[in-house]
């Protein structure tokens, strides 16, 4: 388990007895980003820290320490040289990182492969041609194809990163009143607990609220798992919420 908060980063190791913060060497500081990797098999965490753009390893010990030197590779993930927006794990268990150069204000989509012990680098597509990237809220990333979506508050984009390296506007919300508030892709197989679900990575889902009518929504739609086109014809539409936080799937013997 991993609780981040105020910039701080802990970890509650499998049947540990609590929460404990990793001790940065040679007396640095961090602020962690609310976001990291999650598929890790080589480190027992990993920070970004957003204080000097930096991956920050945590090994067994709980010690979070410098990565290996990138020389010579696509990018250096010590020292990226901006705020991570998000991240989040995708296609082939990769971690895809979107970030925004701190002096050029650019994003780029990053892909990296911390399964490995140094060179991490798969891929780097500059995020120049995304209409509303600068204005978007919430992202979703597919795990069966090159799927990445951002939303603003009233308009869902598909990235095509690994084609037209473009975004085109897939979905605008109707009523005027009502904002986009979270977005996610159904994801229930993520441990050895769920190895099969018929909705795998074919759902999109995303929350509004509608400040006239105090009203909260769910909106699901299916999607293409490889390329991400939407199936408007399968809209499922749930109401009657207050405003929406977060949303995540229940394991079917607790609920739904």
């Amino acid at each position: 388990e991993i609780l981040i908060s105020d910039g701080r980063y802990y970890i509650n190791a499998l049947l540990g007895n609590g929460f404990t913060e990793p001790i940065l060497t040679n007396g640095e500081t961090y602020k962690a980003s609310p976001y990291g990797p999650r598929w890790l098999w080589t480190f027992a965490g990993m920070i970004y820290d957003e204080a000097k753009g930096r991956f920050l390893g945590i090994n067994r010990n709980m010690v979070a320490h410098r990565l290996p030197e990138a020389n010579g590779r696509l990018f250096d993930w010590n020292n990226m040289h901006g705020s991570l927006l998000y991240m989040e794990v995708g296609f082939k268990n990769y971690d895809y990182a979107l970030i925004e150069d701190w002096n050029t204000h650019k994003k780029t989509l990053y892909v990296l492969n911390f399964d490995k012990k140094k060179d991490f680098d798969v891929a780097m597509y500059p995020a120049d041609d995304c209409p509303e990237l600068d204005k978007a809220l919430c992202y979703a990333i597919g795990m069966r194809g090159n799927v990445f979506f951002y939303a603003t508050g009233k308009n869902i984009y598909l990235y095509d990163y690994a084609g037209t390296n473009t975004g085109k506007k897939v979905y605008t919300l109707a009523s005027e009143s009502e904002k986009i508030t979270g977005m996610k892709i159904l994801k229930p197989c993520v441990d050895r607990f769920i190895k099969n679900h018929p909705y795998n990575n074919k759902v999109l889902v995303f929350s509004t609220y509608d400040e006239i009518r105090k009203e909260g929504k769910v909106y699901m739609y299916y999607f293409n798992e490889s390329n991400g086109a939407l199936d408007i014809s399968s809209e499922r539409i749930f109401g009657g919420f207050g405003k929406i936080l977060d949303m995540e799937y229940n394991f079917a013997k607790y609920g739904s």
